[in-house]
């Protein structure tokens, strides 16, 4: 977000009157003045930001990588079991995070949460054709050429319809899927369809995100500026707060 946007959004003054105040060097980052309003500041960085040599305490919106933990809910509240927000510390649960898509309580692997409901909307829509991949461990023999075919095709199931999706086989009764819608349970229902119970669900992709530098069950990160702007711009999304 734009520094000059940043402090108007958490009560520094009007526009005008914040960039007055970057001028006169009354804004730094890191120990660094910030002397131009228009530079844009990653989320990731908020928190060392000063005015008059203090810290705010800046109200934000969130765009988070998460890598879910098994036994979680991928759910804002929950009566019952944990839920994927509680991992998150308060300064980051209080903005009320909404995951883009689910995980079964069972699975792990990448989520994105955010505070834009129409961002969330059009990842989880498979109008927008944006791709979710998911490393699957399954029982019984390996998979064949047919079978392969067969889902590259899409599927017909009882209740639920499959968009083709992409199958790589790997080694050790695994394979790789490619997805570019989510309903429920859709991953274990395909492979149960052609015979192979999944043991182990692990999303390890959506679109150009991975897991790389969250490998730690329950850790997470901020999306940077350059990512937010890539991912809106896939989407034909206007940003609320650019």
């Amino acid at each position: 977000m734009r520094l000059d946007k940043l402090l108007s959004n958490n009560g520094l003054g009007s526009r005008s009157q914040v960039r007055q105040l970057i001028k006169a060097g009354q804004v730094s980052l890191n120990g660094h003045v910030l002397s131009d309003p228009a530079t844009l500041i990653d989320p990731i960085d908020y928190p060392q930001i000063m005015v008059r040599q203090q810290t705010l305490n800046l109200e934000l919106d969130a765009h988070l990588l998460l890598n879910k933990p098994q036994g979680y809910l991928t759910a804002t509240d929950d009566r019952r079991y944990p839920y994927v927000t509680q991992i998150l510390p308060s300064s980051l649960q209080h903005l009320n995070p909404i995951p883009a898509g689910r995980l079964d309580r069972d699975a792990h692997g990448l989520l994105l949460l955010t505070t834009d409901g129409q961002l969330a909307h059009r990842l989880m829509s498979p109008r927008w054709h944006y791709p979710k991949t998911y490393l699957v461990t399954y029982e019984g023999e390996s998979l064949t050429a047919q079978e392969i075919q067969l889902l590259a095709r899409g599927l017909q199931l009882k209740d639920l319809d499959c968009l083709p999706a992409v199958l790589e086989p790997l080694a050790n009764h695994k394979a790789r899927i490619t997805l570019t819608e989510g309903k429920y349970h859709q991953v274990k229902r395909m492979f149960a369809f052609i015979g192979r119970p999944v043991i182990d669900l692990c999303r390890i992709s959506i679109g150009p995100f991975s897991l790389a530098g969250i490998e730690q069950p329950g850790s997470y990160r901020h999306l940077k500026e350059a990512e937010l702007s890539r991912l809106y711009q896939d989407l034909n999304l206007r940003r609320v707060n650019p």
